[in-house]
């Protein structure tokens, strides 16, 4: 009879579910120091296709810029290209564009609203 062997959970983040996402991510949102305008040249390790360039003073292009650094960038990348500022403003359309377990991250680790905290209640007219 094979004995499964033993798990260590202290470090798999049994709390959060998202221990891995969380360490990709700087440990503070003044931690993030991207560019406010101007041209970003991604890495080939974040994109590989001929989509490497983004204007980030335009709000679409810098959205999949943010989306494509926080769901396969490491935490240097995610420091260097995200503004902390930029990233505050677009945070209710982008947390739409990246995995719960990431969207969960950032806004725990980042202290980023919840969709709960930037949803407006819906009401009946009347």
């Amino acid at each position: 009879m094979r004995v499964a062997p033993a798990v260590d959970n202290s470090r798999m983040g049994l709390r959060t579910g998202f221990t891995g996402h969380s360490r990709r991510l700087p440990d503070r949102l003044d931690d993030l120091h991207g560019p406010w305008q101007g041209t970003v040249v991604l890495p080939v390790h974040l994109t590989w296709h001929q989509l490497r360039e983004f204007d980030v003073a335009e709000q679409k292009p810098r959205l999949l810029l943010y989306s494509i650094v926080i769901s396969q960038g490491r935490r240097n990348d995610v420091a260097r290209f995200l503004n902390a500022q930029r990233l505050r403003e677009d945070w209710p359309q982008l947390r739409l564009l990246v995995s719960d377990r990431m969207r969960r991250a950032c806004e725990r680790k980042l202290g980023l609203p919840s969709g709960r905290d930037t949803d407006t209640p819906l009401r009946m007219p009347g």
